[in-house]
């Protein structure tokens, strides 16, 4: 059995022992590794990808009993496979028919939080039903998930925020991503799939705030910013044409990891809204809420009165 130390990690991966330690129950095997001594990291070659340098297996166990703490950041480490999600082809067994994840929350494993299911037919993802209701899960106090009994196919796992409310049915003013979808993993009879963990915490859409009217035009163009997400590698926002944003987006902006993007559109005025769209890699990609703005092109200053003599 191998402990490995959980000093430097994220909060969400600490704890996990009375004593700090997380054990993996099956022996690992470091490819292309140099191990420190026994309490110092294990370091890999700069630029080695993380597939190509640890797998699991059942060759030598690494240093049974022995600690290890993570290395810097280019600097590989063994704990990052023990938890965060690693496909089923790295040697972690799950049952066919089944798929299975975690969703976090600010890092943290979420409980109580309901996914559904989509399976793909004819080229796109459906929902999945079972006695005419869509198939969903909850997660468990360790903020897992999963569905067993799966037929052969590719899946997708999907979030939709879900909304607390008081008394008198008034939100609270939760910050949760609007969705997010898992990339599709295969599910046969002999091998299920671990899906990596996601996060659904976003503080959602800075500005233009709801409420407040904006001027924009093509040679005026109006700022949007919103926050970035624990997971998101880069980003991209639409603007709708009413203010549920039903209708096909009036622009969508390029792809970028800078949480900001101008907007240079000569409209007519009105109601609008706008939503941003969230690539988290390997943990799939997401939206924001929608949020509502009203935009319209500047006044033009009133005709100046001609003198009359």
């Amino acid at each position: 059995m191998v402990a490995i130390t959980t000093a430097g990690l994220m909060p969400s991966l600490r704890g996990l022992t009375s004593d700090g330690r997380f054990r993996w129950p099956i022996p690992l095997t470091v490819i292309d590794a140099v191990p420190a001594p026994a309490s110092g990291p294990v370091r890999t070659r700069p630029g080695t990808r993380l597939r190509s340098v640890v797998r699991y297996g059942h060759g030598p166990a690494l240093g049974s009993g022995q600690r290890y703490r993570p290395a810097i950041s280019g600097q590989l480490v063994v704990i990052c496979l023990a938890l965060t999600g690693c496909p089923a082809s790295w040697g972690i067994s799950v049952a066919g028919g089944t798929l299975e994840g975690t969703v976090l929350y600010l890092g943290r494993e979420t409980p109580g939080k309901t996914v559904s299911l989509l399976a793909q037919t004819n080229g796109s993802f459906g929902p999945v039903k079972r006695n005419n209701s869509a198939l969903t899960a909850k997660t468990d106090s360790s903020g897992r998930y999963r569905f067993g009994n799966l037929a052969p196919g590719s899946y997708r796992v999907l979030y939709l925020s879900q909304p607390l409310v008081d008394g008198n049915n008034v939100p609270f003013p939760v910050r949760e991503i609007g969705t997010w979808r898992t990339l599709p993993h295969e599910v046969s009879n002999q091998a299920g799939a671990r899906l990596p963990p996601f996060d659904i915490s976003y503080n959602g859409l800075i500005y233009p705030t709801t409420g407040l009217s904006y001027f924009v035009t093509k040679g005026a163009p109006l700022p949007f910013h919103w926050s970035t997400h624990l997971q998101g590698q880069r980003y991209r926002f639409s603007l709708y044409g009413n203010r549920t944003g039903t209708l096909p987006a009036l622009y969508t902006s390029q792809w970028s990891a800078d949480p900001v993007a101008l907007l240079a559109l000569d409209i007519t005025p009105g109601n609008f809204s706008w939503e941003v769209m969230i690539d988290g890699g390997e943990t799939g990609e997401g939206t924001s809420v929608i949020q509502q703005v009203d935009l319209a092109p500047p006044a033009l200053p009133p005709d100046k009165p001609t003198d009359t003599i």
